[in-house]
């Protein structure tokens, strides 16, 4: 199966397992919402990793 068809058919799947009143553009804007809040998570995450790094390399 393909990448977009993949793609698709989970879009397909949230449509059918979101809130049957909710508008597709309300989804989508939830949906953005939450990459957002996952790519701030990963980026401070790396940022406290190399901080550590960089405290544990002075230290010794």
């Amino acid at each position: 199966m393909g990448f977009q068809l993949t793609q698709r058919l989970e879009y397909a799947q949230a449509l059918e397992l979101a809130d049957p009143t909710m508008d597709k553009a309300d989804l989508f804007r939830e949906a953005l919402e939450v990459f957002v809040r996952i790519q701030t998570a990963k980026r401070l995450a790396e940022q406290a990793a190399r901080f550590t790094l960089a405290q544990r390399a002075t230290a010794h």
